[in-house]
């Protein structure tokens, strides 16, 4: 489910890069604890992403529209395996586009748990992300080793018209281990002796080109590494380990291997399944669960627009139903006029839901958004300079979590 956001013409276009911990919608419908724990049957020590990758490639031949190149993936290390409908496995970026399940999906029928270490950058499960020279997109899912392609999607092109989306992974990319160690020695360590029972997730996500009525905004590719003591798939307010709901991120360089950012985040595991002994029930904070950050300005003679990216803990799922979006003069509070404004969310390239700011309501309240299997592009755009300006997100009150998220436009 690798879902996008983002969009039109005019002038400031605000590209929100949407990354979350757990893969893939963490929590929701597709997803339920199976009865066996930690060493059981469907544990193992786990893989890296490069030998998932080895294995991935292989199984990709035999699809029609090879060679296909590989993008990208998510990977779980789980205390615990998963039984999961492989009918909602899909890691497509292509939204509206149509697609197909393989003949070989039918055979997922669990996501393994594994013993690996949280510093290891092993998973005993990795969903991989391959396109072809037309821009489908094949999901691969390489569980305990054996690799399983098993949903096709048309490309974003045939499906949109005036848009251009091109992911890539660099040639030249640090693997799952180096991501994991960069991550462990920016805080996981710190949070996993806090934290004895976790769930740690490795998502790699690709550079991203997106072309938008003639203007391109460029994304480089990073690995998302977290952790959290909310059961990755699980529906539970309780906790792994029996303390309070907590999350680690960090966000490292796919290329360089440099720290971009670490945080800890307060969370709270979504309510309803079983798990550990501990947790709150009451909604986490955006603010706190959250980070938003936004590069500089970019502009020509008389367009603007900015690219920024969201980072929103893994143990809640948000659709854009649940948010409401407003600007403000970051200096007084006042709020900023959006006449004229445009405000779009695209899921690859195809527009998936329009914001109107009149009546704080979305075309598409559905589309999902805030994990990284959710890449998600926000575009806005106006006829004037949003420089200094901020962008409010704020949740509504049948939204998983409470209060607002900002980030000023222009800058970092």
């Amino acid at each position: 489910m690798m879902k996008m956001g983002l969009i039109v013409a005019a002038v400031v276009v605000v590209v929100l890069v949407v990354v979350v911990g757990a893969i893939y919608a963490a929590g929701v419908g597709p997803f339920a604890k199976s009865t066996s724990g930690p060493g059981s049957t469907g544990g193992s020590s786990g893989e890296t992403f490069s030998q998932a990758a080895a294995s991935g490639g292989p199984s990709t031949d035999s699809v029609a529209g090879a060679p296909w190149t590989l993008i990208g993936g998510s990977g779980e290390a789980l205390t615990q395996s998963f039984t999961v409908n492989y009918t909602d496995l899909n890691l497509s970026s292509t939204g509206g586009c149509t697609g197909a399940s393989l003949s070989g999906a039918s055979s997922i029928t669990a996501f393994p748990g594994t013993t690996a270490a949280p510093s290891s950058g092993d998973a005993a499960g990795w969903l991989l992300l391959y396109v072809d020279g037309a821009g489908a997109e094949l999901s691969v899912a390489v569980l305990g080793g054996v690799a399983t392609p098993y949903y096709k999607a048309n490309g974003v092109s045939p499906c949109s018209v005036g848009y251009s989306n091109v992911l890539t992974l660099p040639a030249s990319h640090v693997d799952s281990p180096q991501a994991a160690s960069v991550a462990w020695a920016s805080g996981g360590s710190v949070f996993a002796r806090a934290h004895p029972k976790l769930d740690t997730s490795y998502n790699l996500v690709p550079a991203i080109s997106a072309t938008v009525g003639g203007f391109t905004t460029n994304s480089a590719a990073f690995w998302a590494v977290s952790m959290t003591n909310c059961a990755a798939f699980g529906t539970s307010s309780a906790t792994l380990d029996g303390n309070s709901p907590a999350t680690f991120l960090a966000q490292v360089n796919a290329t360089t291997g440099t720290l971009l950012r670490a945080l800890n985040v307060t969370t709270g595991c979504t309510p309803g399944s079983t798990g550990g002994g501990g947790g709150g029930g009451a909604k986490p904070t955006l603010s706190s669960t959250s980070y938003i950050y936004f590069s500089q300005q970019n502009t020509t003679a008389t367009m603007f627009w900015n690219n920024g990216s969201l980072i929103v803990s893994g143990s809640y799922s948000l659709t854009l139903s649940d948010l409401t979006v407003s600007l403000k003069n970051t200096s007084t509070g006042a709020a900023v006029s959006t006449s004229g404004d445009t405000l779009q969310i695209i899921n690859g390239t195809s527009v998936s839901s329009t914001y109107t700011f009149a009546s704080n309501t979305w075309s598409v309240g559905s589309v999902a958004i805030g994990s990284f299997s959710d890449v998600g592009y926000m575009s806005l755009t106006s006829s004037m300079s949003l420089l200094g300006d901020s962008i409010v997100l704020t949740a509504t009150s049948a939204a998983p979590c409470t209060g607002a998220a900002t980030a000023t436009l222009g800058g970092p």
